[in-house]
């Protein structure tokens, strides 16, 4: 008798138990794994002694369709579905994250390595099976600073976040340093939006946001009473409110105080807190008062404070 049969097929006998034998691509089970398509004669004996028995069965190997399930692909855990298109159709895909129209949705199926089976039957009956290989690759993890509050400066207030290296926009904002500057007072239910996304080394990106409202200062720097001193004085320290601001000008030295090395005028800027966050300006306006005597040189400063 013959056969026809498709790779990895199974030989099955009407009696049981018996001992297959002939290419060798056939095990004593009956499994017909040939590595050739071609007509081969494969025998079947069972029985032992003089019970025993044998028959022979001509097999002919057909080559199954050559099916390609798709290439292998990577993908982030936040794209959108993939297509996914055999050459050959139809049949019928098995796997994690896919979709009732043969699409591998990335969200569904989350990050990792998932093996996607595709399963055709051809015109001879063949069953052929091919594998795709789709990675997932996580998106990025970003931190953002909460929801925050300044008072209205015009001085850059640094927003925290991680990794850097992603890209800032929204108003007032710096697209490589996330330095904001509340330079206007936004509406208590209209805060500026500031968005912060990240692209990983995988191509993988994610984005977060934070809200800042801007308001007036709740109340007026102080930067202290006037004061004067001579040229070559010790440093004395700026205080100004003691709420902690922070000092700038000529010859402000680290931890705020003046040294006045030169005679002149100056004008130094104390930015005092704002509640927990941001600043209210005061500007100090300062003016360097020059005298001799003998030989040592002395001056006088006076300031006169302006809060703005």
């Amino acid at each position: 008798m013959g056969s026809e049969m498709c790779i990895r097929d199974r030989l099955t006998a009407t009696q049981p138990n018996g001992v297959w034998s002939g290419p060798v691509w056939v095990n004593a089970s009956g499994l017909f794994t040939p590595g050739a398509i071609g007509v081969f004669t494969v025998n079947y004996q069972i029985g032992t002694g003089s019970c025993a028995t044998d028959d022979d069965v001509t097999v002919e190997v057909v080559n199954g369709a050559n099916v390609n399930a798709g290439p292998d692909f990577s993908v982030c855990a936040n794209d959108p579905v993939v297509p996914l298109v055999p050459n050959l159709q139809p049949g019928t895909w098995t796997g994690t994250g896919l979709t009732l129209n043969d699409e591998f949705d990335p969200v569904a199926a989350g990050p990792g390595i998932h093996i996607l089976q595709y399963t055709y039957n051809d015109a001879n009956g063949c069953v052929i099976v091919d594998d795709v290989i789709a990675t997932v690759d996580p998106i990025p993890s970003i931190t953002l600073a909460s929801d925050t509050q300044f008072c209205v400066t015009p001085i850059a207030q640094q927003i925290f976040h991680t990794p850097t290296g992603g890209t800032w926009s929204g108003p007032n904002v710096d697209p490589i340093t996330g330095a904001y500057i509340p330079n206007t007072v936004t509406p208590s239910n209209d805060p500026d939006t500031l968005y912060y996304t990240y692209t990983d080394a995988n191509g993988c990106t994610n984005s977060d946001s934070l809200a800042v409202t801007e308001t007036v200062p709740p109340f007026t720097a102080s930067a202290g009473n006037d004061t004067s001193g001579g040229v070559f004085d010790p440093p004395f320290p700026l205080i100004g409110d003691g709420l902690g601001g922070d000092w700038t000008g000529q010859h402000v030295t680290p931890g705020y105080a003046f040294d006045p090395q030169v005679v002149g005028t100056f004008t130094l800027t104390y930015w005092s807190c704002c509640s927990l966050q941001g600043h209210s300006p005061c500007v100090v306006l300062g003016f360097f008062f020059s005298s001799r005597r003998r030989h040592t040189r002395s001056s006088t400063v006076s300031w006169a404070r302006r809060c703005v």
